[in-house]
């Protein structure tokens, strides 16, 4: 009986500890803990595994701000749910993402940033019927959302061929040839440390924040404006090859243009068949 005692105190004992040392939300499920600006893309419309989100992007800047480190990237097997326009509370945010997923930081170099990006891009698949991206054989849940750097992707090259550039955000295209500049990036300790397969990054440090955190922490900031979110070109595909390769204005200005020009050319056709030459050089219009 004694020992029954000792056994359920010693449990007891353990239990509370734990419970001690386990991390409590410093935040109530309705508490606000920031504003979004905008209205992103719902992640039903998207295919955040096998190409740009929007969500994947912002998410992406709140771990970089955090962090402040020159890159970021997460995957989007730790995007769940859409976020709200305008306030965002705590329980948005756990819906949103997963909150317990641990974030890390490391110091790379331009060649080991190309060979991660590679690992995380071997996925793609194209439809070699029509040359398009085959979203559903493509979804992988390691596909890399970034923040701080454009990237290039040719999905119709060979696995390990596929990162066609990466542009920082001051116009400079990184070598991947380069072993000798450093940068630093932020993601989760499960993709940095080869979660989602091998990885090229060797030696990493753990941030100690988890990225519900984060995200509640960055946007409680007011400093992340939600702007373009998309930092990714695919080519080399049919379907999604223009769209991709130029920023959204841009088609949206071009497809005015062109619809502008197609009505003015028709109006002018219109008004030459309407208008027949009479004797003596006067016009009259038909009835």
């Amino acid at each position: 009986m004694n020992s029954l005692k000792r056994i359920t105190c010693v449990v007891l004992i353990v239990f509370v500890f734990a419970a001690l040392a386990a991390p409590a939300s410093a935040w109530q499920p309705d508490d606000v803990v920031g504003i979004l600006p905008k209205r992103l893309q719902p992640l039903l419309e998207e295919d955040p595994g096998s190409g740009p989100s929007e969500l994947g992007g912002l998410v992406a800047d709140c771990v970089r701000w955090v962090a402040q480190t020159d890159l970021a990237i997460v995957p989007p097997g730790d995007l769940e749910q859409d976020l709200p326009v305008g306030e965002v509370r705590w329980e948005d945010v756990t819906r949103a993402v997963n909150e317990d997923r641990q974030l890390a930081e490391a110091e790379i170099t331009p060649a080991q940033l190309y060979a991660l990006l590679e690992e995380l891009l071997s996925h793609l698949s194209v439809d070699l019927a029509d040359e398009s991206l085959d979203v559903e054989a493509s979804a992988f849940a390691g596909f890399p959302q970034v923040s701080g750097f454009l990237l290039t992707v040719d999905a119709s090259a060979p696995a390990g061929e596929r990162a066609y550039a990466v542009t920082l955000e001051d116009g400079t295209v990184l070598d991947r040839e380069d072993e000798s500049t450093l940068l630093t990036m932020a993601s989760t300790e499960h993709l940095i440390s080869g979660g989602y397969g091998p990885t090229a990054v060797d030696v990493w440090t753990s941030l100690n924040q988890n990225l519900g955190e984060v995200m509640a922490r960055a946007l409680g900031s007011g400093e992340i404006v939600a702007d373009d979110l998309n930092r990714m070109r695919i080519i080399g595909v049919s379907g999604t090859a223009l769209i991709h390769s130029f920023p959204l204005p841009v088609v949206i200005v071009v497809l005015l243009v062109i619809a502008l020009c197609c009505v003015l050319l028709h109006c002018k056709q219109r008004s030459k068949r309407d208008v027949l030459p009479m004797w003596e050089g006067e016009t009259r219009r038909h009835s």
